[in-house]
């Protein structure tokens, strides 16, 4: 199931892509680079609301999270692998300045392991897990449609779900999942995302600090590029 899904993936990813960067201009690097991350993050987090809820009614218990089964859990972890593998390819062909060596080569290739080794074991975590997408979904929305970026959006979502809900499912993680390596692999995950957060909120505070600059009549031509541009490189801060 897990190839069929991956290949099935990846013949929708390929026409997507195909079919919606010409729509965005193939000289548009940028918004080029983010659209398999756009339908990733957004498929994710729509089939994560299921095993969210699930996991919600049950009093958030490891247990009856691990005693989940569905098709569509083990599905999605094809889907990941499929999406994983196409950002590293197209990437190298279409945006290739984009794809970094940290956030893209070696991440990609860190969770295409680990979705084969560990995840497709355990799809009801993953698919659990996956919730943890939306703030990558807010961010390529952003990135994607610049009328409807929103910070805030992305930096409460960012602070709710990637250091709040991720910290609270550490110690459930090693007191009732059998899969040992999760537990190692949620404390690992959570610096980048630490880190991830403060370069959001440093670079917020310099967009503050710009706003209430004096303006003068020599600045005015400063001030007026300034709010051309987006206020805030936050789609740098992820790669997915």
């Amino acid at each position: 199931m897990l190839l069929a899904s991956a290949l099935g993936s990846a013949v929708a990813l390929l026409c997507f892509f195909y079919w919606s960067a010409p729509k965005v201009g193939w000289e548009n690097e940028k918004a080029v680079s983010w659209l398999l991350t756009f339908a990733c993050s957004l498929v994710c987090t729509i089939v994560a609301i299921p095993s969210v809820y699930e996991f919600y009614k049950s009093g958030w218990r490891m247990e009856l999270l691990i005693a989940q089964h569905h098709a569509w859990q083990a599905i999605l972890v094809g889907f990941f692998m499929a999406y994983l593998a196409l950002d590293l390819s197209l990437g190298y062909r279409y945006y290739r300045q984009r794809i970094h060596f940290a956030t893209g080569w070696i991440h990609h290739m860190l969770y295409l392991t680990l979705a084969f080794l560990i995840f497709r074991r355990h799809p009801s975590f993953f698919a659990t897990a996956s919730i943890l997408e939306l703030p990558t979904f807010i961010l390529s929305v952003g990135t994607l449609f610049p009328n409807w970026r929103s910070d805030l959006a992305f930096g409460s979502s960012f602070l709710i779900l990637r250091l709040g809900f991720h910290t609270a499912m550490i110690l459930p993680l090693k007191h009732e999942h059998p899969a040992r390596a999760l537990w190692w692999l949620a404390i690992a995950i959570l610096p980048l995302h630490l880190y991830w957060f403060t370069g959001f909120i440093r670079s917020q505070m310099k967009k503050q600090k710009k706003m209430r600059i004096p303006l003068t009549p020599s600045s005015n031509i400063v001030r007026t590029a300034m709010h051309s541009a987006p206020c805030m490189d936050v789609d740098s801060l992820m790669s997915s």
